[in-house]
């Protein structure tokens, strides 16, 4: 059984699904992932393939976060169409590269913008399931974790409702041009209408898996029973870094030079001003006498300083490094 999982994004959005291939491994699956060559570290490092896609998602968002910025794209609704229409010109290559990458699949699994996995299951005649790591399928419990929702409007369940099928649409709505083109000329399909593929998940034909624990966000009551929430997709076994190094010898050095150090990070955060952000880190560290360890991350901190008690790290995973940190 050969298993292909289309992901794209940052590490957190590829992470969840090396590990989730690998529990497809331990049950007998051949597993391929379909993503960012950034990745290939990671994705081997659980046995799974790497089908490599074009375009650089730092370099995406890095752009991104410019316009956010430059024409004061506050909302984050507003910002997700702007997104959308970013992605719009790496679009082509990357339903092509999703295209090769799942030939020879015997089910497919998709993420959010894995989306071209939905498409090419149907064309393949394979069985599809979407795995998600936030609440994407309507519900009146709560809205769409997309864009700020006043409180008194959100005790409504029919705002909530609407407030997914407005995310829903309109991200939808910026794609479907193109969706509906690649389907029609490549993939031999039927053009989809304004609605998309949503009225498919909403009968219950396409199931779909929910990364994320009950826990922290409860089960909609209102959900179908094809939308299951399984828990985080986590290793049993400590990731290594993604460039498949083992640990860095300076970060084993300054661990063992003195107490704990606290962590500071933005992961893939792009900053809205790399240097003064920089400063503030090291202003802080200085003042409070602590040792710390930041993580540069796609903003590319570079924090001057305090050199005894600094050490400054390029990718390296949290769940090695979190258990010998203060904070």
């Amino acid at each position: 059984m050969t298993t292909v999982i289309v992901c794209a994004g940052s590490r957190g959005d590829v992470q969840p699904y090396a590990a989730l291939g690998c529990g497809l491994r331990a049950a007998g699956d051949r597993v391929r992932i379909v993503t960012h060559e950034r990745f290939r570290g990671l994705v081997e490092a659980h046995g799974c393939e790497l089908h490599p896609v074009r375009g650089d998602p730092r370099a995406l968002m890095n752009s991104l976060f410019t316009e956010r910025l430059k024409r004061r794209l506050y909302n984050p609704i507003t910002f997700m169409r702007s997104m959308v229409r970013g992605m719009r010109a790496l679009l082509p290559d990357f339903l092509e590269d999703c295209e090769e990458g799942c030939q020879g699949a015997d089910r497919i699994l998709f993420s959010t913008l894995g989306f071209p996995g939905y498409h090419l299951a149907e064309a393949l005649k394979v069985p599809a399931f979407g795995v998600f790591l936030q609440p994407q399928t309507r519900t009146a419990a709560y809205p769409a974790p997309v864009g700020a929702h006043p409180r008194f409007l959100s005790r409504w369940g029919l705002y909530n409702r609407l407030t997914y099928a407005a995310t829903e649409l309109s991200t939808w709505g910026m794609i479907r041009p193109i969706v509906n083109q690649w389907r029609q000329e490549r993939l031999g399909l039927e053009p989809l209408p304004r609605l998309g593929p949503y009225p498919r998940l909403y009968r219950g034909e396409i199931p779909i898996l929910y990364g994320f624990s009950r826990y922290l966000v409860p089960r909609p009551e209102d959900w179908l029973d094809s939308f299951q929430v399984t828990g985080f997709w986590f290793d049993d076994e400590p990731v290594p870094p993604a460039s498949g190094s083992e640990w860095p010898e300076r970060l084993r050095a300054f661990l063992e030079a003195g107490p704990p150090p606290v962590y500071i990070g933005f992961g893939s955060m792009p900053l809205p001003d790399v240097n003064r952000f920089s400063h503030l880190i090291g202003e802080a560290i200085s003042r409070l006498q602590i040792r710390a360890i930041v993580q540069k991350g796609w903003a590319d901190l570079d924090v001057a300083g305090c050199s005894d008690r600094l050490l400054v790290l390029d990718d390296f995973p949290h769940d090695q490094l979190f258990p010998h940190v203060a904070a």
